[in-house]
């Protein structure tokens, strides 16, 4: 390793590949991750790269030739949403920081703001939109030319713990997941299988794609208003969107029988409920199917059971090779026969019960019209219970000509899902026992939604805040991929970090 031209930076003659894991924090106006600008272009033309968690890396990140950009989608699995090679490391970056921020390094902070003088986005310098939150000393941690960054075209997950391969855009590493640091190096030489999977899909081009710019801040750009989705972090929590889901089916009922019919020809006349995570195990001994788990929503209509299971991040579960769905599927058709079942033997109570007052009626009809009891002092007491037990009949006769006509009520399952998380076809198969396709759940993303609540029910929206903060919370689960979302997600807050900030003249020549 020597020291370049530029004594800021370093020339690394390493292979290897970092991981470097973002977005773990909450971003609201008031904290903004400094590895934001690992998703942006500077007014420079180049890219510039902040290691989490503070910047700083150890020789082994002098060899770093590339970094991933992952984020976390749950146990020993991360999301690719970026890739910049050749990258070259920062000089003053290389260093060991005290574990408590309030003690600063005051030599690297000097070097990494001397380093990064003229460097800027939108006119303001990295020192200035982040102002001296937590006393940062390192800001920048490598650079690489523009054309070096990359966003994935399509979604590529990397499961950790596994036999090294690739399926379905699905990579697996041998590698231990490391739970407590922010980025994992993969070396080249002591890691060279995992290094390999990784570096081949770093070289598949269909996989990437190019198109990050410099910074151009709307002149419209107005403050982003944090709302509970935001303040609380819930912004990928399934339960937490299912919820406000289910309280505004049943809030606004006609906006989503509108949706239905228009956009999937499903007729409703009314929506009789809508419940949250109901139980559907049943008994082994009542239903043959396999049935069990927790519907994420159910909705009773006169016409049909509506099931709908939310996956933002998850995938359709499968156990003993019988998925969630197919599941819930089984338990709503036991639910079918349920029904029949009870309003079949209400019907049956209901004639004998009137069978049977009506063979009391006629032996009370009898003692009152016999000639030899007409005198017989209990005769007022029998026609008093005559006509308690007349309407009793009457009243049953009443409630079965009233009792509804079995009608067997369309199963339709939906799967919601993001547009980077479409499921696959055979995940929305349902199968009977001999291994039948019986029935197809139908994939309803979130833009969809989104597009026709903005189209249709735009009015409503704006007049209930809360309604409001659920639609646009939607809005980043409608990107082709999570890092799209993610970084519109940060830009409106990028962007008006930088609007408040002093503008200063970028310097092209120095870093360039």
């Amino acid at each position: 390793m020597t020291t370049d031209k530029n004594t800021s930076t370093l020339q690394s003659q390493g292979e290897d590949i970092v991981l470097n894991r973002m977005y773990t924090g909450s971003y609201l106006s008031s904290n903004l991750g400094h590895e934001v600008i690992n998703m942006f272009q500077a007014d420079n033309g180049k890219h510039y790269l902040y290691l989490n968690s503070k910047g700083n890396f150890s020789n082994a990140g002098a060899n770093v030739e590339t970094m991933l950009l992952v984020r976390g989608i749950g146990d020993k699995r991360v999301e690719i949403v970026g890739l910049a090679k050749n990258l070259v490391p920062v000089k003053s970056a290389q260093c060991t920081l005290p574990r408590d921020l309030g003690r600063v390094n005051k030599k690297v902070q000097r070097e990494q703001e001397e380093y990064m003088k003229g460097i800027t986005y939108g006119g303001a310098s990295i020192k200035d939109i982040f102002g001296d939150e937590g006393q940062q000393s390192v800001f920048i941690s490598y650079e690489t030319d523009a054309n070096n960054f990359y966003l994935p075209t399509r979604r590529i997950i990397i499961n950790f713990g596994s036999q090294n391969k690739t399926n379905n855009d699905e990579i697996y590493l041998s590698l231990n997941f490391a739970s407590t640091s922010l980025h994992q190096y993969v070396s080249k030489d002591s890691n060279k299988q995992d290094w390999k999977v990784l570096h081949d899909i770093c070289k598949n081009k269909t996989l990437w794609k190019k198109g990050i710019k410099k910074v151009e801040v709307p002149d419209n750009l107005s403050e982003q208003q944090d709302s509970l989705f935001d303040i609380c972090r819930i912004q990928d929590d399934e339960n937490r969107f299912s919820n406000a889901l289910s309280y505004f089916i049943e809030k606004y009922p006609d906006i989503w029988i509108n949706f239905f019919k228009e956009q999937y020809s499903i007729d409703l006349s009314k929506i009789d409920s809508v419940t949250r995570e109901e139980d559907a195990k049943i008994d082994n001994s009542k239903c043959k199917e396999k049935t069990g788990g927790r519907i994420d929503l159910l909705i009773r209509t006169p016409e049909c059971y509506i099931i709908i299971e939310n996956k933002i991040d998850s995938r359709i579960l499968f156990q003993g090779g019988v998925s969630q769905i197919q599941r819930y599927y089984n338990y709503v058709n036991y639910l079918q026969r349920e029904e029949e079942e009870r309003l079949k033997k209400t019907e049956e109570d209901l004639k004998n019960k009137i069978a049977s007052l009506g063979q009391e009626c006629e032996k009370y009809e009898r003692r009152i019209n016999d000639p030899k009891k007409s005198k017989d002092e209990l005769m007022k007491k029998w026609r008093e219970d005559l006509e308690e037990l007349t309407r009793d009949k009457e009243d049953f006769e009443k409630e079965l000509e009233d009792l509804p006509e079995f009608k067997e009520r369309e199963v339709i399952g939906f799967v919601l899902a993001p547009e980077y998380n479409t499921p696959t076809d055979s995940e929305l198969e349902v199968k009977n026992n001999a291994g039948q396709i019986v029935y197809n759940y139908k994939p309803v993303s979130y833009k969809r939604i989104y597009d026709w609540l903005k189209d249709k029910a735009m009015e409503t929206i704006d007049k209930d805040p809360n309604f409001k903060a659920f639609y646009n919370a939607m809005k980043k689960h409608t990107y082709v991929t999570k890092g799209e979302s993610i970084r519109e997600d940060m830009m409106n807050i990028f962007f008006t970090r930088i609007q408040k900030c002093p503008k200063v003249s970028s310097n092209t020549e120095n870093n360039a």
